[in-house]
């Protein structure tokens, strides 16, 4: 992620931070619904679309978003509403919490309607969590799919949300997507073994203190202990 505390982005920065050869870029939580940064982000976004693949977490932190603080920082929910709009509808890949979707769309009850309208808002991936309940995977025009996530002793929940997307693209990767066609192209099966590794990998995570996410032969051995 693009410096995720630093909401202050400049358009000539982010031509910067990205390398020539880029294959996923990911964005997200406050510097992608703050400005001025917001605004070079999506700049960024728009101009990468449908050459690498684009991936977003809105990871809405409602202090910084409204309220005295989010005001301070020029966010109100329209704002921050308008600014995710933005990044969705160019993105490919979408993750999205249930606690998003409770400052998002407040009332919003139907967890797989949710992930089911999210997917006809431009993504051809949307993966909905919902702590430890079963993750929603939607593409457009199919049903809505669920994973159960790995049980196990939870130390703490810090850096599971950014540990479920490493794994999800780092998945991605692995199977040679990274671009739209190629994840369209993607099949349902090979899709939710990817889908299963990354909340394997945010299972791992939560067995530890801090953000702490497995190496890959963490991954690897916890996959054959399935």
């Amino acid at each position: 992620m693009l410096g995720a505390a630093d909401w202050q982005w400049t358009d000539d920065e982010l031509a910067r931070a990205v390398p020539e050869g880029t294959a996923v870029l990911h964005v997200g939580s406050i510097s992608s619904w703050t400005e001025p940064g917001a605004g070079a982000v999506a700049g960024l976004v728009e101009r990468l679309a449908g050459t690498v693949l684009l991936s977003v977490d809105p990871n809405i932190r409602p202090p910084l978003a409204d309220g005295p603080v989010g005001a301070s920082l020029g966010n109100d929910r329209a704002g921050v509403t308008a600014r995710l709009d933005r990044l969705v509808a160019q993105a490919d890949v979408v993750k999205v919490s249930a606690e998003d979707l409770a400052w998002l769309e407040p009332g919003t009850t139907d967890l797989d309607d949710a992930a089911r309208r999210w997917a006809t808002r431009g993504p051809g991936l949307v993966l909905l969590t919902d702590g430890g309940a079963p993750l929603r995977v939607a593409r457009p025009g199919r049903p809505v799919e669920h994973r159960e996530p790995p049980r196990v002793e939870v130390a703490d929940t810090v850096g599971a949300g950014d540990s479920l997307a490493a794994g999800l693209l780092s998945g991605l990767l692995a199977a040679g997507v990274t671009d739209r066609a190629a994840l369209e192209g993607l099949d349902d099966e090979r899709l939710l073994a990817i889908v299963d590794d990354a909340a394997l990998v945010a299972a791992l995570n939560c067995t530890r203190v801090g953000a702490d996410p497995p190496t890959r032969a963490e991954l690897d051995a916890a996959r054959a202990a399935r």
